[in-house]
């Protein structure tokens, strides 16, 4: 029996598709410590990456190369949360 999805869910999903990264479905579901631990995993990891381009850029640096590699890591781990938030949404495991 199919059963029409209610509007928050909606709402969280489709957060969490174009937003996710920033925990903007966590916010909206009042999660606010999810929210924010997504958000500064977001935040720093894209600091991390920013800092080890410009390393690498000015100087080809290793270290530069590796800690750009750990902001890639971190962004990458956020988006594979945001994957199984979206499917525990949509599957109303939330």
């Amino acid at each position: 029996e199919f059963m029409a999805p209610d509007n928050e869910m909606v709402i969280a999903a489709l957060l969490a598709f174009f937003l996710g990264g920033f925990g903007a479905h966590w916010f909206y579901l009042g999660e606010r410590g999810r929210g924010m631990a997504r958000l500064l995993v977001t935040l720093g990891g894209l600091l991390l990456y920013i800092i080890g381009a410009v390393m690498v850029v000015a100087a080809e640096s290793i270290l530069g190369a590796a800690i750009a590699f750990i902001g890639l890591l971190a962004l990458f781990a956020n988006q594979i949360l945001v994957i199984i938030d979206l499917v525990n949404i949509l599957t109303d495991n939330w």
